[in-house]
């Protein structure tokens, strides 16, 4: 599945084909990290002003997307750890061992 998020910071204020970024998705039972590497886009500084997700590009009718949380991080070795630590967390919740 294709994921396309529209971003908006500073003077960007309203969804453009020109500040957007895209992840594909396999289907699974399982929740999945992404990392989007924001650094080098001009349209991505200032204030965060909206971030707009739209999960699928093709789906088929009961397809559905869950997001367990969105983060932001400064760095990307802070980026790494927050989705380790979000693996693990993903992983206890899908045994059952933290509701």
């Amino acid at each position: 599945y294709t994921t396309e998020f529209f971003l908006g910071a500073g003077d960007v204020a309203a969804a453009t084909p020109d500040a957007y970024m895209r992840t594909t998705t396999d289907a699974s039972d399982h929740f999945a990290s992404h990392i989007l590497d924001l650094s080098d886009k001009g349209f991505w500084t200032g204030k965060v002003n909206f971030v707009r997700f739209d999960f699928f590009t093709e789906s088929n009718t009961d397809d559905s997307m869950y997001i367990y949380s969105v983060r932001l991080a400064k760095t990307e070795q802070e980026a790494k750890a927050i989705a380790a630590e979000e693996a693990a967390v993903a992983d206890k919740k899908a045994e059952g061992i933290i509701g």
